[in-house]
């Protein structure tokens, strides 16, 4: 729940990635920890629009070879380093 969170650690709450690309906050470490079928889609908007440093996703990155394969060329291109856990 996003008031308790809140409540717990005074920390701003975004509800999306859109929304906090919105906010300008300059992020360098992303977890990407969402059903796997979204795991692609959500690292390639993260690579774009932050340009973290790391980017640590949970297991499986994906269930489709292809894009691992350019997660991994991608993330080489932009000087990200991605962690699988």
């Amino acid at each position: 729940n996003f008031n308790i969170f809140f409540k717990n650690y005074k920390k701003k709450i975004f509800k999306s990635l859109h929304e906090l690309k919105n906010s300008k906050i300059n992020i360098d470490i992303f977890i990407i920890s969402t059903p796997t079928k979204y795991h692609y889609k959500n690292f390639i908007y993260i690579i774009n629009h932050f340009r973290p440093k790391v980017i640590v996703c949970e297991k499986p990155v994906s269930f489709k070879f292809k894009e691992v394969e350019k997660i991994i060329n991608y993330s080489k291109k932009k000087n990200s380093y991605i962690s699988v856990i």
